[in-house]
């Protein structure tokens, strides 16, 4: 007799299921304006008209990123992306990211402490994403004022940390979805939460995990001296030092 029970999808089928539903989510939202400014957009007033190009572009961003994190992510899988390293000072890297930042973001309160200036052999270009992309979603989940800090510490004579943190409300869903690349098996743990809304974080941290662990390094959450504290969400990255480089004394700031 034929078994009419459906198999329950694995975490690889109903993550691909999630990232399917949010790229039709903005397709989606594009046709809706870019069909109305075809049939009206004689008789639709300025402001109006200027709303929907907004949303469209709002849209157009959301699938970009997410098409490029795809794309990035099959190409690092399968062995097609390279990787150029060069010892490079991490305050230097991180001052490039926060260049990006204030480009994008004039109004964003970003404070940043080194405790060290050691080098590290890193990708430029790639070590930049991966900051850019941290501290953007540490932006985006605090208020318009509330600073995001970035420090740089000695975290063994070989290696230094970097940590992300934010002020905001604390998000389960930045725990778990590391959690989640720690232990796909425990996916039911977080049932409670639809995967459409971490589905896309989740895709962004496997990227940038994955690029952490290509320089040798890795990624982590921690929850701060009071884990039951209702704030503050910090993600952490350790890099490598360069070779014949060593940890040295000093302090460096920009606030």
């Amino acid at each position: 007799m034929m078994s009419t029970e459906q198999p329950t999808p694995d975490l690889t089928t109903r993550f691909v299921i999630a990232i399917g539903h949010d790229l039709h989510s903005a397709q989606a939202v594009i046709k809706g304006p870019v069909s109305t400014l075809i049939d009206y957009r004689q008789r639709l007033p300025d402001d109006e008209t200027n709303h929907f190009l907004q949303m469209i572009d709002v849209q157009v961003d959301r699938l970009s990123a997410l098409l490029d994190d795809l794309t990035e992510l099959a190409r690092l899988q399968a062995g097609q992306l390279t990787l150029y390293f060069e010892p490079l000072r991490i305050t230097e890297v991180i001052e490039q990211a926060l260049s990006v930042i204030q480009r994008q973001s004039p109004d964003a309160v970003v404070h940043f402490t080194a405790q060290t200036t050691v080098r590290v052999d890193v990708d430029e270009v790639y070590l930049r994403q991966i900051l850019v992309s941290l501290i953007q979603a540490a932006l985006a989940r605090s208020a318009a004022d509330a600073p995001v800090r970035i420090a740089v510490a000695a975290s063994e004579p070989a290696s230094i940390t970097v940590s992300v943190q934010d002020l905001a409300d604390r998000q389960p869903l930045v725990d778990e979805a590391v959690a989640i690349l720690d232990a796909p098996e425990q996916l039911a743990r977080y049932a409670r939460v639809p995967l459409r809304l971490w589905a896309p974080l989740v895709l962004k941290l496997t990227l940038i995990r994955a690029l952490v662990e290509r320089h040798g390094g890795r990624l982590w959450t921690a929850p701060g001296d009071d884990p039951n504290a209702s704030q503050g969400n910090t993600i952490f990255l350790s890099l490598p030092l360069a070779k014949r480089d060593h940890v040295t004394e000093g302090t460096w700031q920009r606030c």
